[in-house]
Parts: structure tokens; C-alpha cells; sequence
């Protein structure tokens, strides 16, 4: 499915907004980094005032009770520090040091951006997997093919920084079972690994590591799977019932869910082997190494600005 579309701004057209106490601490939080000024990584100071107009022009209204429940409850936990000049407040936002903390903080603000070019106007292909946003209308002609041409230079670069990644991880792994298995189990084992690989990246059955792409990598070894998936209550334990899941999901023939799968077990087979030949602790290390390098190819997703 290939897609543009083009929105036009219309002031005054934000939504209603229903501001839990969280949620509005976060987008307090996320504008002292989208009004920030050149080459700082967030605003130093900002006024009360200034704060709320910037709340809502990135994320919607807000009524005054829910801001400053919000602002008030960022101060008592020393997340924002304040000090009164004449008539005025100023806020200085006290960087988290958790890096999750500034991980989520910088996805909101990136979500918040994207949402407002959007009203510019974007393009973008499904298929290749990239975007553009804030792009006019009339430029999308003039622009379309210089940009996806960059947009394919990009993902391919790094597609090609994570092939290297995994390639070293496999060359590891070998070496580490290298006299403990035949030159042949060795050779499957490594090829069931860059199936695995291929498969996770590319698979139209899976789309990039579906919850049966990862379930099946628990067998390889412990803790191979650490990503949770709100569906994975209503995935069915036995085979059968696998495979009717995914056909119905992804409206494939059943056949070519049961080929894909077969691969899979065929693949995880000849790479156990080479797991087996590893102590516990090495087992573990190299188990939830892989699972990171698997996730990494199946959701890693770039942002420029």
C-alpha cells in the first residue's frame, strides 16, 4: 500500500484533550524541549504563562485546573524548580538522569512534532517502511523522488550496521562452539541463525517479528523472548491453532503459514545446537544477546530532524 495525504492547519481546530495527571505532566515536560532555542537541548527558563500556551499549541487546550495540578505536582517532586521575579514565575526543568526517563521524554517530543508537520502536509510509502512529514502539497511532486531515494540510502545503511552487528554475534557464537560440534552442524547452525535473521526483518507471514516470530525463539534458549505483547494472552498454545491465528490475522493461506513455520523450526533446530554447546551463563548471555539484536532488526526505527 503506497499513500500520500496532505492536511491543512486550521487555527483553533485542536481536539478536546482528556488530561490525566500524567499526561499533562508530560507534555510540560516534553515543551521545554520543543520550544527550545538553537543548539541547546532544552529551554533553560520558561514563564507559567508561556508553558501553558506551549502545552497547547503542541498537544491541545488544557483547562487551568489540570496545568497547574500538573505543574504543581512536577514542583513537589523537584522535577521543576521555580523562583518568582516581580510579577513573574520562572520554571527551569531539572533534566532526568534516567536514561529511560529522557528516552520516553524524547519520544513524546518526537511524536508531538511529527503530529503537528503532519498538518503541513507528508508522503510515504508503507511497503519500504519510511515517512516524510511537513512537506507541502506543492513540493511533494518536486520532492517525492529525491527523498525516497535518501529515505532507501538511509534504511539501507542501517540494515547493513545491524547485518554487521549480527554477523559479528553469529562469529562469536561459532567460536565458542567451534570442537564442540562438526564442521556441518556448524555450518546449519550458522545458516539457521541468518534465516532467522532474514526472516525477522523481511517475513510477510510475521511483519516484523509478529508474537509468533518471537515465541518461537524461546526454544533456541532461556529468556530468548523479553518483549511483551498485549496480545499474548489470546495466542494459542498448540501449533494448530497457531497457524489459524496468524492465516486469520494476516489473511494468508494457511499452507504458506505452515511453510514459514516449518523454516522457523528448522531454523531453530540447527541453531539450538549450537547453544547447547555452551554453559549456562554463557547460554543466558548469548540467549538474551540475540534476542536484542532481533528486536533491534524488527523495531528500530530512525529519527532526523
Amino acid at each position: 500500500m503506497r499513500y500520500c495525504y496532505s492536511m491543512v492547519v486550521i487555527p483553533g481546530s485542536n481536539p478536546k484533550v482528556n488530561w490525566s495527571l500524567d499526561k499533562a505532566k508530560s507534555a510540560i515536560v516534553a515543551v521545554f524541549f520543543l520550544e527550545r532555542e538553537p543548539n541547546q537541548q532544552c529551554r533553560e527558563k520558561m514563564r507559567t504563562s508561556e508553558i501553558q500556551r506551549a502545552v497547547e499549541s503542541w498537544f491541545g487546550p488544557i483547562w487551568p485546573s489540570p496545568f497547574s495540578r500538573a505543574l504543581k505536582d512536577l514542583r513537589e517532586r523537584g522535577e521543576i524548580v521555580t523562583e518568582t521575579k516581580g510579577k513573574e514565575k520562572w520554571n527551569s526543568l531539572i533534566l532526568p538522569h534516567d536514561r529511560d526517563q529522557l528516552i520516553s521524554v524524547q519520544a513524546n517530543v518526537d511524536n508531538a512534532i511529527i503530529t503537528r508537520s503532519s498538518n503541513i502536509g507528508a508522503f510515504a510509502d508503507a511497503i519500504e517502511g519510511w515517512s516524510f512529514y511537513g512537506v507541502p502539497k506543492s513540493l511533494r511532486p518536486r520532492l517525492r523522488a529525491r527523498l525516497r531515494g535518501e529515505a532507501r540510502e538511509h534504511s539501507d545503511r542501517i540494515d547493513e550496521i545491524l547485518d554487521e552487528e549480527f554477523e559479528s554475534y553469529v562469529e562469536s557464537l561459532v567460536k565458542k562452539a567451534r570442537g564442540r560440534l562438526s564442521s556441518k552442524d556448524l555450518k546449519r547452525a550458522e545458516k539457521g541463525l541468518w534465516h532467522l535473521s532474514s526472516v525477522i526483518a523481511v517475513s510477510s507471514v510475521f511483519e516484523r517479528a509478529s508474537y509468533q516470530g518471537l515465541k518461537l525463539l524461546e526454544r533456541i534458549g532461556p529468556e530468548i523472548s523479553t518483549i511483551e505483547f498485549k496480545h499474548e494472552k489470546l495466542f494459542p498454545e498448540r501449533t494448530d491453532g497457531q497457524i489459524t491465528f496468524l492465516s486469520d490475522a494476516f489473511k494468508i493461506p494457511r499452507e504458506e503459514v505452515q511453510k514459514t513455520i516449518d523454516e522457523h523450526e528448522k531454523a531453530m533446530k540447527d541453531g539450538r545446537k549450537l547453544f547447547d554447546t555452551l554453559s549456562p551463563s554463557d547460554r543466558k548471555r548469548m540467549a538474551i544477546r540475540l534476542n536484542d539484536l532481533l528486536s533491534a532488526r524488527s523495531f528500530i526505527v530512525s529519527v532526523v530532524k
